[in-house]
């Protein structure tokens, strides 16, 4: 399912490693049409204020994608506000039990702070 205002993400992927083994994340393609819904947050220090010692705050993310949208469970997210979110684990793709349409991929998506 494409949604007609939704939003634009890029999905960022490792290609093969260079000549010195190394990796890195490079914008492979991007996906428009997509809902996102942000479920919550874990913020240790809710009133902003500077603490030396503050724990990790965890941001999670729901992003709906149109059917056949190409997203692995290694891939990064970047939102449209530049905010970039890990996949996490494998992007679902619902089946309807009657009909067997596919309605999109659901893509659960996290990012840590700290």
């Amino acid at each position: 399912m494409s949604y007609a205002y939704g939003a634009t993400i890029t999905i960022l992927r490792r290609p093969s490693r260079d000549r010195f083994g190394d990796t890195s994340y490079v914008a492979h393609h991007d996906i428009e049409g997509v809902a996102i819904d942000d479920t919550g947050s874990g913020e240790p220090n809710p009133n902003g204020a500077p603490t030396l010692d503050r724990p990790m705050a965890r941001y999670d993310s729901i992003v709906f994608c149109p059917t056949g949208s190409d997203v692995l469970a290694s891939d990064i997210a970047e939102l449209p506000d530049g905010l970039q979110y890990h996949v996490v684990g494998r992007p679902e793709r619902p089946r309807h039990p009657r009909t067997g349409t596919t309605p999109g991929v659901i893509v659960r998506l996290r990012r840590i702070e700290g």
